[in-house]
């Protein structure tokens, strides 16, 4: 597995699309009052919380996506002709 992680140019790999994606999961409800608070300070309170929750609201909903799509497609080889050649291989030689 590390030598696939090594090869993997881009993603980063599988540990790392497995974290990234579990990472996104986790944080994805901080996104909400963190941009309430961002937009607040920008502009002004009302439009923080009117503007700001439905700003939150879309980030919260992208990073839970994100993060999904990120842990599903971890176990997804990055070469799957590798793996068939590799299994024709095997077959072959039996």
């Amino acid at each position: 597995m590390a030598a696939r992680e090594a090869d993997s140019t881009t993603g980063g790999g599988p540990w790392s699309n497995l974290t990234c994606g579990l990472w996104n999961i986790a944080s994805a409800p901080f996104q909400l009052p963190a941009t309430i608070v961002e937009t607040s300070t920008q502009r002004n309170v009302l439009y923080g919380v009117s503007v700001g929750t439905l700003q939150g609201t879309a980030k919260t909903f992208m990073s839970v996506i994100g993060g999904f799509a990120r842990v599903v497609t971890a176990v997804i080889p990055p070469n799957p002709l590798e793996l068939v050649s590799r299994k024709a291989a095997l077959l072959g030689a039996q």
